[in-house]
């Protein structure tokens, strides 16, 4: 039998501490063979309209997976499991992509943000905000937020409504720099395609989790914010070279090496990359990997096969 499950079904699953400790124990298992993220294929088809594959198999191989987005048409990701030799599940993804970008915005800040950070800045809301904001809270005492987006009744919403969830005070930003200058941790969320930051926006000890530019014609980070920060982190070094442009493009400018930059798998480990200091500046470069998919996509399966909740369909 084959478990359907809808957003509706996985919602009441989510849980931001737990997907952030599910991607802690598995980065620290990540050069367990047979653990592996296969980076994301891009299509357009009619009207341009984006279509990706990437897959994952989570530690141990048991579970692999392998997630279809059509935007705005379907977006869903299938289990197929060794110890059931079939397909396990197919899971309606977005709750899910949403959890775990979160969870990696998460863990990043749990090992590289100022333990004393209190302070949040987020540019671009959509609708990957509220669950960033949720894993950011979940790992450091928050005590305001800073959201800037271009439509400001959306932005009003938006605060009121992670005020209310957060129990912290969430106030609009009147523009980028605003909600970017005097914060001690940050977010980035957009599509842009030029860099929206000035590294001289930023104060000593900032960590930055830049989550928005996971594909190659999108840039949200200016060359300086990038080569001043004492430690950068990204989640997958082969998935960065073909979707990380502003990485890419240092690069090939000779001015970085991709050998030089740690994985999340390498900062969860016990040689891990630390802070030395208070002032500081950390970043984490978020792309979205297939291994993150496949990990948190088994532990909602679990979840939802103890909730009973979900459709059985025959193979």
């Amino acid at each position: 039998m084959t478990l359907f499950l809808t957003a509706r079904d996985i919602i009441p699953l989510l849980d931001p501490h737990e997907a952030i400790d599910a991607l802690d124990r598995a980065f620290k298992r990540w050069d367990e063979a047979p653990s592996f993220s296969l980076e994301r294929r891009r299509m357009w088809g009619r009207n341009q309209r984006e279509t990706y594959v990437l897959g994952g198999i989570a530690p141990g191989g048991d579970i692999l997976a392998a997630r279809m987005s059509a935007r705005g048409l379907a977006n869903y990701i299938m289990l197929f499991s060794e110890e059931e030799k079939g397909l396990a599940a197919v899971i309606e993804h977005l709750p899910i992509g949403q959890t775990r970008t979160g969870a990696a915005t998460g863990l990043a800040t749990r090992y590289l943000a100022r333990e004393d950070a209190r302070t949040v800045g987020m540019v671009g809301i959509g609708n990957m905000g509220p669950m960033q904001l949720k894993c950011i809270c979940a790992v450091r005492k928050i005590d305001q937020i800073k959201a800037y987006s271009r439509t400001p009744d959306k932005l009003a919403a938006f605060c009121d409504k992670m005020t209310a969830e957060l129990g912290v005070t969430v106030v609009p930003a009147s523009s980028v720099e605003a909600a970017m200058r005097d914060v001690d941790i940050l977010v980035t969320l957009t599509t842009a395609v030029e860099p929206i930051m000035k590294a001289d926006w930023l104060k000593p000890g900032v960590h930055v989790n830049a989550v928005g530019a996971n594909e190659i014609r999108r840039r949200e980070l200016d060359d300086e914010t990038i080569l001043s920060s004492d430690i950068m982190v990204i989640d997958s070094r082969e998935q960065g070279q073909v979707e990380a442009r502003a990485l890419v493009e240092l690069v090939a400018a000779g001015k970085l090496a991709w050998k030089d930059i740690p994985q999340l798998s390498d900062l969860v480990g016990p040689a891990g990359p630390r802070r030395t200091s208070a002032t500081q500046r950390t970043l984490f470069y978020s792309l979205g990997i297939g291994y993150e998919d496949a990990v948190y996509a088994e532990h909602i399966l679990h979840k939802a096969k103890a909730a009973g909740v979900g459709v059985r369909v025959p193979r």
